[in-house]
């Protein structure tokens, strides 16, 4: 699923098994992003769905607004190079801000992080993220800082799950997919 400058609500739906298309799209589960001027944001909200078994992200957003709700993002392999296999990633570039709010969700059996937050804000609530490789990481991308926000108690581990903790490894993020513009 790509939804480029636009509004898009996902409900009740699968999102499984997307794999690489040998053209440098590596199999993302869903990808929200800006259109291809950086006022055009795109918003998606997700609720009662499940993204599974994908390639480098479940879900990405770039400069846009996301809420999931009541969604599974499980089981996200690396890139066919080996990089990334995130659960969900917020990218934010000097354009815009990538916002999301994450809520009575499962992010787990994730190859990378659960989230991985570059330079957006993003609210987590009554969450369980669980045996991904790290759970929460934050960095800070083109003098933008990221933010954590707990809006209710979330979980984090695998064997011991307790409070998350965010790191930054200095971890790179994907890039955003080229928008195909109208002729």
């Amino acid at each position: 699923m790509f939804v480029v400058g636009s509004d898009a609500t996902a409900e009740l739906c699968i999102v499984r098994d997307s794999v690489d298309d040998g053209i440098g799209h590596a199999g993302r589960g869903i990808t929200i992003q800006n259109g291809l001027s950086a006022t055009n944001r795109s918003s998606f909200i997700m609720t009662s769905s499940v993204v599974e078994h994908n390639q480098e992200a479940a879900l990405f957003l770039g400069d846009s607004d996301v809420e999931v709700h009541t969604s599974a993002l499980t089981g996200t392999t690396p890139a066919p190079d080996g990089s990334f296999g995130d659960g969900i990633v917020a990218l934010s570039l000097a354009a815009g801000r990538a916002t999301m709010l994450i809520d009575k969700s499962r992010v787990d059996g994730n190859a990378r992080a659960g989230i991985a937050n570059f330079g957006g804000d993003a609210r987590l609530g009554a969450t369980l993220l669980s045996c991904n490789a790290f759970d929460l990481e934050g960095e800070q991308v083109e003098g933008q800082s990221f933010s954590f926000e707990r809006v209710d108690t979330n979980l984090c581990g695998c064997d011991h799950l307790g409070d998350c903790q965010v790191l930054s490894d200095g971890i790179a993020p994907p890039a955003p997919l080229e928008p195909v513009s109208s002729p």
